[in-house]
């Protein structure tokens, strides 16, 4: 069968440690403060094992970014019961996209 143009090589031992660790123990523990932190480690991992058309992946954001981000449009979409919540989740796919490196190439998002 020949191969796509996207390759994923990473294993369920490697992550165990950033979603039960990282996502778990210490997001439980600074009471949800430290999520962006550990969702940029889970994003750099996943970059990290990902090949695309030949090129490697690469996450370069920073989960204090992240924080920021999630904390004005989580609050923006209480402020208004919920109604800002596409727009905000449209920005945070957006960061996303643009901290992700295909090459050294920033991906494009239009949205």
């Amino acid at each position: 069968m020949a191969k796509g143009n996207c390759q994923f090589n990473g294993t369920g031992g490697q992550y165990f440690v950033t979603v039960i660790i990282h996502l778990g123990l210490f997001t439980l523990f600074t009471l949800g403060i430290y999520a962006p932190w550990g969702l940029v480690r889970l994003f750099r991992l996943k970059a990290s094992h990902t090949v695309i058309n030949g090129q490697s992946v690469r996450f370069s954001g920073g989960g204090g970014r992240l924080f920021v981000l999630l904390f004005i449009n989580g609050l923006l979409s209480i402020l208004t019961l919920g109604f800002y919540l596409p727009w905000a989740l449209v920005r945070i796919l957006r960061w996303k996209t643009e901290h992700t490196l295909v090459g050294d190439n920033p991906s494009q998002f239009t949205g």
